[in-house]
C-alpha cells in the first residue's frame, strides 16, 4: 500500500510540474499583450480602468 501511495504522489507531482510549465508559457505569451493593454488602460480581462 505504501508503494502505491508513493507512485500516486509522484504522478501528482509530475502533473503539477507540467501545469506550472504550461502556466509559465501562457504567462510569457500573454505578458506582452497585457503590457500593451494596461498601457491603453485595459485590465487583462478586458475591462477598462477609465
Amino acid at each position: 500500500m505504501h508503494n502505491f501511495c508513493s507512485i500516486v504522489k509522484q504522478q501528482l507531482i509530475k502533473l503539477l510540474e507540467m501545469s506550472i510549465q504550461r502556466e509559465k508559457l501562457m504567462t510569457t505569451k500573454n505578458y506582452e499583450k497585457n503590457k500593451i493593454d494596461s498601457l491603453k488602460g485595459n485590465l487583462p480581462d478586458g475591462t477598462s480602468i477609465r
